[in-house]
Formats: structure tokens, sequence, C-alpha cells
């Protein structure tokens, strides 16, 4: 029965006030209402009808119930009960001898359904009219100032007689929400009595704050305080330490899960794998997981939070996989998981679609993008650029176009993602149109650095970063420095890495960067002082990595890699070839070796690069005049980039190298980079 219907039944009762007011009240008729809404309050469905509630309501006011406030209570408590707050806003109109009770059952029903700006009005409302509030109105109150940010909060705290630990808990929770956590520190340490929710509080909020190390030693007093963990103490500080990457202190939490019995928690479970996935045990989180089958998370059994966060587990998993560069192993996991049918979130669809690009596996990305179709999911801005980025990575530019039209208003994310898979694949033309276009809808400007250093315009790149207040990127300068190198100039190169170091100093891209050049002019007293920089700063560079697929299979290599099955072959092969390529003009550049060392033994050195074993291993594997794709996780090397073109010319074979910056097709002889790079 709607509003309406349900006012006009009331209004066929022929009462009028008067009536009500000398109406005779028969108690054991109030007993029995009484009773009969204390049966309905607590056996009634989550969403009925208000019908039978507006037959009760009708009644009340037929035998002058809403006299007696409390039986008006119990009718109000019932709309409130049921969400059916407009009711209860006109029941609540219809009492006219309102207790604090009265007041606290409907802010606190407006409170619970996230109606803070009526709560608060019913709340002055109240005071105006002399009511006092209790704990629990202004519980409720202080829960709507929280969620709206509102420290007017403290005000109603201190209206509180007696504040007990909720209260406390509520106050310190939100003076962190607003991001004042000395308020909130200030607070908790004033609390006469901390519980364990009291201890989660001020833990999570710390970390979320972004004061991990401050939140660390708030978890220590915890246990010299003798609290006993929860599993939500567990998740949190889990999370925690995997933010620090502190994996002793994660073992002993783990420990701790297992003595508590907390290990068979889901959301435990997920903090765990999450923590050694972050500190590079897979081994131990794929323990962890071994008692988590998957056949229990098939849809139709994935509805509980518990099923929900043993997903997330599998996919913490997976994310894991790729942060520590196995995507082999991240994409054979999600195959096992959609292949037991069970219900995948998005972003975990979208950590999939990174792996294929960092992989540079177009086939897997391909069936990933139908996935995403199948299971119905939009094209929307976030997904999109994901898949942008993939289809740029895996040298298949013309997909990446197709997903970027289908999105009516791309944000800066997409427009950067587009951008950059044309610079990746040296279309600068196109990436400059691009960029014009963006202009005209957002404010964007890193991408100009580039365009300046190409140009050898290095002055008028340094003075732009400056001019639209881009400094503070370190992408920027890392860009500009890269063009110093190009162009050899290695003063304005210094100046950079001057920069670059203070506002990373823990990158190893920009000691590496200036590590080349300083070689390149053999500065090698300078490249020297560098090396030892990184290890007192305890930065360590990423060995190099460089990958092929040859039908299901990806074979890795590092540098001077003897572990590979043709290792014998792959070398054999690669010491011909080098020959055949100097009788074209082809000479190792030993100007990039990091040290000074003898020309033969620095041809050595740099002769066998990870790209060189793996193009070798291409060309020995597949067919004559078949296209050969790397892929390589650090920027390629200017020996090995020439090396790459005259062996394109010598062979006639297309040979594609996506190294961390671009794509590099050769054909010919040249390179699509236009030696830019």
């Amino acid at each position: 029965m709607g509003y309406r219907s349900w006012k006009y039944h009331v209004s066929q009762i022929s009462v009028t006030n008067s009536n009500i007011a000398t109406t005779p009240i028969h108690t054991p008729c109030h007993y029995s209402c009484s009773k009969l809404l204390h049966s309905t309050i607590s056996n009634a469905p989550k969403s009925p009808s208000p019908k039978p509630i507006g037959a009760f309501h009708a009644h009340f006011i037929k035998n002058g119930s809403l006299q007696t406030v409390n039986l008006a209570n119990h009718l109000l408590t019932l709309y409130v009960r049921h969400n059916k707050l407009d009711y209860a806003q006109k029941v609540f109109d219809e009492i006219p001898h309102r207790n604090t009770h009265t007041w606290t059952i409907l802010i606190s029903g407006f409170a619970r359904t996230g109606s803070s700006v009526v709560a608060f009005d019913l709340f002055r409302e109240m005071q105006e009219k002399g009511a006092s509030p209790n704990q629990y109105t202004l519980s409720s109150v202080s829960k709507c100032c929280s969620a709206e940010n509102n420290l007017s909060l403290e005000r109603f705290f201190n209206l509180m007689n007696e504040r007990d630990v909720v209260s406390w808990n509520i106050m310190i929770g939100a003076y962190m929400r607003v991001g004042d956590a000395e308020k909130s520190l200030e607070m908790f340490n004033n609390l006469p009595y901390k519980d364990v929710v009291s201890w989660n509080t001020i833990i999570d909020g710390l970390m979320q704050c972004g004061y991990e190390t401050c939140a660390l030693e708030q978890l220590y007093c915890m246990v010299e305080h003798g609290t006993e963990f929860s599993a939500a103490t567990l998740s949190i500080a889990l999370i925690l330490t995997s933010s620090l990457s502190l994996l002793e202190i994660g073992k002993q939490l783990h420990g701790q899960a297992l003595k508590c019995g907390f290990n068979c928690n889901g959301f435990v479970r997920s903090s765990l794998v999450e923590m050694y996935c972050k500190c590079g045990r897979m081994d131990k989180a794929s323990i962890v997981l071994r008692d988590v089958p998957l056949n229990n998370l098939r849809i139709g059994n994935a509805g509980t939070e518990e099923s929900k966060a043993e997903i997330i587990s599998w996919s913490s998993m997976i994310s894991g996989y790729v942060w520590n560069g196995k995507y082999e192993d991240a994409l054979k996991s999600f195959r096992s998981i959609v292949r037991e049918l069970v219900v995948v979130e998005i972003r975990t669809v979208t950590t999939v679609i990174s792996a294929c690009a960092s992989a540079g596996m177009l086939e897997f990305g391909q069936q990933m993008h139908a996935y995403i179709q199948k299971i119905g999911h939009r094209i929307d801005v976030y997904v999109g650029s994901s898949l942008i980025d993939m289809y740029s990575k895996s040298s298949s530019l013309d997909d990446a176009w197709k997903i970027f039209r289908q999105i009516l208003e791309p944000n800066v994310v997409l427009w950067t993602s587009m951008i950059s898979g044309c610079a990746l694949h040296g279309q600068g033309r196109q990436a400059i149109s691009l960029f014009d276009e963006m202009l005209k809808q957002v404010e964007h400007f890193t991408s100009m650095v580039d365009l300046y250093g190409r140009a050898s315009q290095l002055i008028e790149a340094k003075n732009f970063i400056f001019e639209n207040g881009i400094s503070h990127l370190t992408s920027v300068w890392k860009s500009l420095l890269s063009s110093c190198r190009l162009h050899k100039d290695f003063e304005m190169g210094k100046r950079v890495s001057d920069i670059l170091l203070q506002l990373a100093p823990s990158d190893p891209g920009a000691y590496v960067l200036l590590s080349n050049m300083c070689s390149s002019n053999h500065r090698w007293e300078e490249a020297a002082k560098l090396r030892s920089l990184m290890n007192q700063r305890g930065v360590k560079k990423q060995p190099g990595q460089s990958w092929i697929q040859i039908k299901d299979q990806i074979h890795t290599f590092v540098m001077g890699d003897r572990f590979h099955p043709q290792d014998k072959e792959i070398y054999s092969y690669l010491d011909n070839l080098i020959g055949r390529l100097k009788e074209i003009g082809y000479s190792l550049d030993v100007n990039l070796v990091m040290q000074d060392v003898e020309e033969e033994q620095g041809e050595v050195l740099i002769g066998h690069h990870s790209e060189k074993l793996a193009v070798v291993f291409g060309i020995i594997n597949t067919a004559p005049r078949m296209p050969i794709r790397i892929m390589k996780n650090l920027r390629i090397c200017t020996d090995c980039h020439k090396f790459i073109k005259y062996v394109s010319q010598l062979l006639e074979r297309e040979i594609i190298i996506r190294d961390i910056h671009r794509f590099h097709h050769f054909r010919h002889g040249s390179c699509s980079c236009g030696d830019y790079w």
C-alpha cells in the first residue's frame, strides 16, 4: 500500500483530535498491541509491504495509542527497521509527546541509510525542543559527521556525559578520514581503555594516511599492551608489512595466524598471499593458497563474503606473478580460474592484460579482450587504457586505435596511452596530431619534452619543464636525460641527472642513463662513483632480460645465458653471424661497457647481450622471412640496436623489438625509431 492509499485508509476512520484526547485508554489493549508489535518487529521479513504496519498505525490513531510514547516508539522502530523512513517521519510528526528515545530512533534510521543532512537537521531540532541527547543519539550523529568528514563531530562528542569506547573509536576514525593523523593519534593516546577495535582503527588509519612506520610502531605497542589480535588485526598488519616489504615480520604474523586459527579466514589468507607476493616469495604464497580448491568458488558458490575474499586471494596471486615478472605463471593461473567457472573481477582481468602487455603476448591478450566482451563488461576508460597499452606493446597498433575510437569521452590516461602507443611504433606525426587534439580538451604537456628532445632542442625542453610546472615529474627528466645521451650533451646531461637523482634517489634508471653517458665519454672514474653511490643507497639495477614466444612457450634470456637447451647452437650461430656482419660494416660499440676494460674484453661483455641471444634463437627456430618479435625489460643499448639493423639487412628479416620505452621495427637495415630512443 502506497503512502497516498495508506493516508486515505486512515482518513476513513472517523476519529478527530478531540476524539483521541477523550478516548479512554485501556491498559490491557495497550499491552496487547505492544506485545504484538514486539513480535512483528522480531519476525517480520526484511522488506515487508507497509500494509500490515499501516494497519497498526491506523489502529493506534483510532484508539489513541500514539498518546503513549512507548507504543509510539515501538511503531516508529518498526518503520525504521524496515527502511520505511518516509512513513517513520509521518509517525514521528504525529507523536505529541516525544522523548529522547523517540528522537534517537529516527536519527539513527536516517544516519544508517546515509541521509546525513536529515539526521543533522533532526539533531538540531531535538536540541531546540529541549530534548537531551544520550550516547546512542550522539553515536549516530558522530557516524554522520565521520561520513561527511565533518569535524563539528568534536562538539557532539563533548556533549556526551558518558563516552564509551565505541564513541572514542568513531572519533579517532573520523579524524583519520579527513587526514588529521596527529589529532587522531592524540585522541588515541588519551583513550582511557583501548580495545582491539581501537588499535585496529589507529594502525589502519595511519597506514592509509601514508604513515607506515608510525603504524608499525603502534603495532609493536599493541603487542606490548597485551591486546589479543583479531582476524582484522592480522589482516591489517599483513597489509602493512607487505607495503614495507618486511618479510620476517610477515612470517611472524603468519605464525600468529596459525596459532590463533585465523589462517582459514578468507581475509587473513588474502592478506598473507599479498604479503608473500610483494616480498617476492611466490612459493610461500602458493602454499597459502594450496588449501583453497577453485571448484568451491564457482558461479553460484561465490556469494558469501568469505568466498569473495578467497577470490581476492587468487587475484592477488595473479598480480604477484605479474609484479615478480612471472608472466607465464600469471596467465596459467588465470586460465585455471576461468576453466573452473570462477567469477573473476575486472581488476584481475586488467592485471592479466598488463601481463600480456609486458610479455608481448598478443594472442592471449586478444583472448582476454574476448573474455571481457563475453562477461558483458563495457570498455570503459580504465579497461580501455589497459587494452590500448596491450595492443600497442604487442605490435598491433591498429587494434589499439579501434579501442581508442570506441570510447566517447577519453580522459588524460587514455589519450596518453594512445599517444605513447604511436610514439612506441615511431609514428611521430600521429602522436603530435593526437597531442594537439588532446590539448584542446585537457591540459597535458609531458609528451612535449620528448618531442623537443627529438628535435635536439634540449634547452627549450628544459625551459618547457619549468614553465609548465612539471619539474616534479621524474618521467620528463628521464626523457630529457635520454635526449642528452643521444645528442652527446654531457654537461646538460649531468645537470639533468643531478635533478633526477634528487627526485628519485632509489630509481636505478637514472643511474644507468648517466653511467652510459659517462662510459661513452670515457669518464670511467665518474662511472665508478655512480656505481659506488648505487651500492651506498642500496639501489639495485634490474638485470636485463629478453624473451621471445615460439608457439605456446616463452623463452627468456639474460646476458651470457648458458642455461638454455640450445645454448651451444645459439652461441655458435651468433659468433658466426657477428663475423658476417662485420664484413658489411658492423663493429661492436665497446664504449657502452660500464667499466674501464680492454677492448677485446669489452666486446665479450656486450657481444652476448640478452636481445642478441633472443634474436638468434628466433632466427634458428622460425621460417625464413617470418617476422621475429622480441620483448626486453630495459632500454635496448646502442650496440644491440646497430647489430639488429645489420641483421635485418643481411638476412632480409623483419625484427620487432619492444623495449621499456618503445617499439623498434627493423627492416632493410633501418629502424622505425629513426635511431632516436
